[in-house]
């Protein structure tokens, strides 16, 4: 009953309508944390792995902290999801594709000099 109490009291004091998609509306004990945005990580695998699935993961991830600011947590945490998994795919593949070039190229099935074009 108490704690009823105090919620009518806050929500009295501050004439919120939905408190509970206000980050700062929650005690300091019981605020949610930001998810992990994955900024840094989409940026190194868009310039060193594979950039058709690291431009994604650069806007999943630019929108974490966006849609956390507007108090929409599962939206937030959906986008940081797909911002890893964009990141692990770009990843895997530029691994894989890395991998394979250089096994050509230790082999000597592919040759860089004949693969430079002249014009």
């Amino acid at each position: 009953m108490n704690s009823s109490l105090n919620d009518k009291r806050f929500n009295k004091r501050f004439n919120y309508e939905d408190t509970d998609r206000l980050p700062y509306a929650f005690p300091i004990w019981q605020r949610p944390v930001c998810p992990r945005t994955w900024v840094v990580e989409s940026l190194l695998v868009t310039l060193f792995c594979f950039f058709p699935l690291g431009i994604p993961a650069m806007w999943f991830a630019s929108k974490v902290e966006r849609y956390f600011a507007l108090g929409d947590y599962e939206a937030a945490e959906a986008a940081s999801v797909k911002a890893r998994n964009l990141v692990v795919y770009a990843l895997c593949i530029g691994s894989v594709v890395a991998a394979v070039s250089f096994w050509l190229y230790i082999t000597g099935t592919v040759n860089p000099q004949e693969l430079s074009m002249t014009i």
